[in-house]
C-alpha cells in the first residue's frame, strides 16, 4: 500500500465507510431473517409492508444505506492496490463502481415501495390493481438491477481486488476472504442456491470490517 500522505485521507474515509458497510451487512442479516421470505407479487408485498411496516422500513432503509456506503470504499481500494496491480486496480475499480451504482438504484427502487405501500393501504376501487401493478414492475426491475449489481460487485470488488490483495497488499487471508466472498455471491444469485445470500452477506460483512480496519490504520 502506498504510504503517500496525499492518500491518507482517502484511505481513512474509505476505511470508515467499509467498517460501516460491515456493521450494516451484519444487521441486515438479522433484519431479513425477521422479514422472512419477501413476496414476489406486487400486491402481496405492499400488504406485507403495510402489516409489518417497522421491520420493512428498517430492512429497506439499512439496505439503501449499505449500498451507499460501498461506493466510497472503491477509491481507497483502487489507490491501495494500483502500485502492485495496476490492471487489477483499473478493472476492479471500474466494474465494482458500476456495480455499486446499480446497487444504489436497486435499493432505491425497493425503498420507494414503502411510500407506495402507504398509498395502497388507503386505496380503493381501481386504484389498488394499478398500485399492485406498479409494485410488480418495481419488483421485476429491481430484481434485474440486483442480479447485475451483485454479479459486478462479486467480480470487481471481491474477486479482482481480492486477487490484487494476494499480490502483497494487506494480509493474504483478506485476499482469500475476498475471493471466497465473490464466489459465494455469484453462487447465491443462482435460483436454486439463493439461500447462500445470507452466507454471502456474512462474508461481505467480515471482509468490509477487515479491510476497513486496515485502510483506517494505513
Amino acid at each position: 500500500m502506498s504510504k503517500s500522505q496525499d492518500y491518507q485521507g482517502v484511505y481513512r474515509v474509505g476505511g470508515i465507510f467499509a467498517i460501516i458497510s460491515g456493521i450494516l451487512g451484519a444487521l441486515l442479516i438479522g433484519l431479513f431473517l425477521l422479514v422472512g421470505r419477501i413476496p414476489t407479487e406486487g400486491g402481496a408485498l405492499l400488504e406485507a409492508i403495510d402489516s409489518n411496516s417497522l421491520i420493512f422500513r428498517a430492512a429497506f432503509g439499512f439496505m439503501l444505506v449499505f449500498q451507499l456506503t460501498i461506493l466510497p470504499v472503491i477509491p481507497s481500494l483502487y489507490l491501495s492496490v494500483k502500485g502492485v496491480a495496476r490492471t487489477h486496480a483499473m478493472f476492479g475499480g471500474f466494474i465494482s463502481g458500476i456495480g455499486a451504482i446499480l446497487g444504489i438504484a436497486f435499493a432505491s427502487v425497493f425503498y420507494s415501495l414503502l411510500s407506495l405501500s402507504e398509498i395502497f393501504s388507503t386505496s380503493f376501487g381501481a386504484e389498488s390493481p394499478a398500485l399492485a401493478a406498479a409494485a410488480q414492475f418495481a419488483i421485476s426491475f429491481s430484481n434485474i438491477l440486483f442480479l447485475v449489481s451483485y454479479a459486478l460487485l462479486a467480480i470487481g470488488l471481491f474477486l479482482i481486488f481480492g486477487l490484487a490483495i494476494l499480490k502483497g497488499i494487506f494480509a493474504k487471508w483478506m485476499g482469500w476472504l475476498g475471493v471466497l466472498t465473490g464466489i459465494v455471491i455469484l453462487l447465491s444469485i443462482i435460483p436454486p442456491l439463493n439461500a447462500l445470500f445470507f452466507v454471502a452477506t456474512a462474508l461481505m460483512a467480515a471482509w468490509f470490517l477487515a479491510i476497513g480496519a486496515k485502510l483506517y490504520r494505513a
